[in-house]
């Protein structure tokens, strides 16, 4: 259910209790029976308050001087700072359109020809400003929403990044361990290689010792 403004009117205190009378009233909602309920609440506010009665699904609005009523209805609760701005925009239009003497001389409903229609541009504008009220709340909550599924696309792209970044690591981690093989396997193949050629030189020189000994004597005398 909305907040709309659906009714609005200005009363003037009586000089006795219960003779409380509307001066004037603008309804923006046809059907129901809000005016009646109005005229009931006009003559049991107190004055110098700011009251909500609740009525089923209706919400009568209420701020009082000394001297003057001014009450509107919304479909719901609504909001407080909305609902009393209007009732305090209500008080000064009424006091800037009117002179203390047509005040004074107004009686029932006198007043609602010339200020009806000052009343529903206040209605109008103050439902404009609950629809973009309740826009932004809307725009809020979206925004919150997307804040918050960005936050799980961000813990899940960090997810995946950790899951690259160990991957990388083992690879980093497998290639050099494949390098350190290869390098002992180089360093094996070196140390055979020096060792053929020691036993080569080895024997070269076993062999050599041989034939020069056979033709000479092992003490190399007979040379």
């Amino acid at each position: 259910m909305s907040d709309k403004f659906i009714y609005a009117l200005v009363g003037k205190f009586g000089s006795e209790p219960q003779q409380n009378i509307m001066l004037a009233e603008v309804v923006q909602t046809q059907g129901g029976n809000i005016p009646q309920y109005a005229s009931e609440v006009v003559n049991k506010v107190q004055k110098s308050k700011k009251e909500a009665y609740q009525s089923q699904s209706f919400v009568f609005h209420v701020l009082t001087d000394e001297e003057y009523i001014f009450i509107c209805v919304t479909e719901s609760k609504g909001s407080k700072r909305l609902t009393f701005k209007f009732l305090d925009d209500l008080k000064n239009c009424f006091n800037v359109t009117f002179s203390e003497e047509e005040k004074r001389k107004a009686v029932e409903k006198s007043l609602t020809p010339r200020f009806e229609k000052p009343m529903a541009e206040l209605m109008d504008k103050a439902n404009k400003s609950e629809e973009k009220m309740k826009k932004t709340e809307e725009n809020i909550s979206e925004t919150h929403q997307i804040a918050i599924q960005n936050l799980q696309d961000l813990f899940k792209r960090t997810e995946k990044l950790d899951i690259i970044a160990g991957t990388s690591m083992d690879l980093k981690s497998k290639t050099k361990s494949y390098k350190n093989t290869a390098t002992d396997v180089k360093r094996q193949a070196l140390r055979k290689k020096i060792f053929i050629i020691v036993i080569s030189v080895v024997v070269g020189l076993v062999v050599l010792y041989l034939i020069l000994g056979a033709a000479c004597g092992f003490t190399f005398k007979q040379c």
